[in-house]
């Protein structure tokens, strides 16, 4: 069977290379639809007519083998998946990139013998096609092949990087120690297991592995850093840091310690929430400059952001090198910053109040409120501070009708947080023709203005209130409601802040 199948495919593959060399008269048959074949690998190049035939043709050719080199990047990538993310804490976005990147690298680097066996031009479409295969068997045979000279590649990595730290070239010798252990990877996640070799060829076999992970934490444990400028600045809410934090990098060799350039790093937030520069690199004295874009919320006070060692290839597989990646971790140095949480956000406030079903032209508890969040820090937005364009019949009309929406589009550039709701009293009853008493309820929500999610909600119902007439009792209802209500929406921002 398997030998039919193997003369099957070299009678397919003859025929298709009698006309390899130029371009198919005929319309083929594998223009409109990609011949069924598992046997091989296929890809389909196309480029448009561009009035110059060899270049045009070269770049149907790339698209065509283009493909195949994705389909095995995309097996590739899906292999590492399985094998390694599997009791990784790291099952993100980023991780899956970082294989991909991984993965279409090892393609085009490593894979040969993808052959163009036909071409066609459509003088109708002005279009050229490249037709592109690539023997599974054959593919087989270099992932086996690969996994054979890995012990080679990794030993070429590792004498690499053994050259460049005696040469005092501390990011090369990461570099290439971080190649080793990619390549590595990707054959292990291929044969399912780890893999021993003797990598100095000394006669004694060893996780190739551990020792690259050993190496690269001792380079690791040498590397200090130093705070140049930028720490302990005040930062407010939804705002960047007014300085750039720069630092230095410092390589221990010896008893010599010299600036350590072309270090890749970047910066994380560890209490708090915000957006960091992109990844940047130490320039040739080791100095580094990084930026905090945004802060949007801090759990403290004091605020941390770390200035840390980036290799993105080892944090995709962290859960395969916990202690190696720990110490990546801690490569780095803090800036702290002092923040007010609360004085930091901009609160606006609208609440609408009925009596008897009468809209109130003024509300008590809006006053009550705002005076609440100014004496607990916060910044409070008064209505003169809004848009021109907008008017406060839309705010009520916003408010009353729930239309987050909108109220976000009105709000969103001048306040964090807008306090909005529904505070109503009504009639409830009378006593021996001497007390009147009403009954209050209260719906009252804090929206956050960047995404329009209720961040906080308070509902009251039933409080009572009493007085000589029922216009009395509904102000006083109002007022004990209005008590209740300040007391769980402070309460209930602080927490949501922290």
């Amino acid at each position: 069977m398997r030998r039919s199948l193997t003369v099957s495919l070299f009678v397919f593959l003859f025929g298709l290379l009698s006309n390899a060399s130029g371009i198919d008269e005929k319309r083929p048959k594998w223009v409109d639809q990609v011949p069924n074949n598992p046997e091989i690998l296929q890809g389909i190049g196309i480029a448009n007519d561009t009035g110059n035939p060899e270049t045009d043709r070269k770049r149907a050719d790339t698209d065509a083998i283009a493909q195949i080199i994705h389909e095995i990047s995309t097996s590739v990538t899906s292999q590492l998946t399985d094998f390694y993310q599997e009791d990784s804490r790291s099952g993100q976005k980023s991780t899956q990139e970082t294989f991909t990147k991984i993965s279409s690298q090892f393609a085009q680097e490593t894979i040969t013998g993808i052959k163009i066996i036909q071409r066609y031009y459509d003088p109708q479409k002005k279009v050229y096609y490249a037709y592109a295969v690539l023997e599974r068997t054959e593919l087989e045979r270099q992932f086996r092949e690969q996994a054979e000279r890995v012990s080679k590649i990794c030993r070429d990595y590792h004498l690499h990087a053994q050259t460049a730290l005696a040469a005092g070239k501390i990011y090369d010798a990461l570099n290439n120690y971080v190649k080793a252990l990619a390549e590595l990877f990707i054959v292990q996640a291929s044969l399912k297991q780890k893999i021993e070799s003797d990598l100095e060829l000394s006669g004694k076999k060893e996780m190739l592995q551990v020792r690259l992970e050993n190496e690269i934490s001792q380079i690791l444990r040498n590397i200090y850093f130093e705070v140049i400028s930028g720490d302990n600045q005040n930062a407010q809410r939804n705002r960047g840091l007014s300085q750039p934090l720069v630092g230095k990098a410092i390589y221990q060799l010896a008893t010599q310690k010299i600036p350590l350039p072309n270090l890749p790093m970047r910066l994380t937030l560890v209490n708090a929430v915000g957006q960091v520069s992109a990844d940047f690199t130490t320039d040739a004295n080791g100095i580094f400059t990084g930026f905090v874009n945004q802060i949007e919320s801090a759990s403290s006070e004091i605020g941390v952001v770390k200035a840390v060692v980036n290799f993105p290839e080892l944090v995709a597989f962290r859960s395969q090198i916990p202690a190696l990646f720990k110490l990546v971790e801690q490569s780095g140095c803090d800036f702290k910053f002092r923040i007010d949480v609360a004085a930091s956000v901009r609160v606006f406030v609208y609440i609408c109040e009925d009596a008897d079903g009468v809209p109130a032209p003024r509300a008590y508890s809006t006053g009550e409120i705002i005076k609440a969040l100014i004496q607990n820090k916060f910044t409070v937005i008064n209505p003169g501070q809004l848009p021109p364009s907008v008017q406060p019949n839309a705010i009520d009309f916003a408010v009353r009708y729930n239309d987050y929406q909108s109220l976000t589009g009105y709000l969103s550039t001048v306040a964090d947080y807008a306090v909005i709701g529904m505070l109503t009293a009504e009639q409830a009853e009378v006593s021996s023709g001497v007390l009147y008493f009403s009954k209050a309820s209260a719906d009252v929500k804090t929206i956050d203005l960047m995404t329009g999610r209720d961040i906080v909600t308070v509902i009251q119902s039933g409080i009572k209130g009493a007085g000589n007439d029922f216009n009395t009792s509904n102000k006083a209802a109002l007022k004990k409601c209005t008590e209740s209500v300040v007391q769980e929406l402070i309460k209930g921002l602080q927490s949501a802040l922290k």
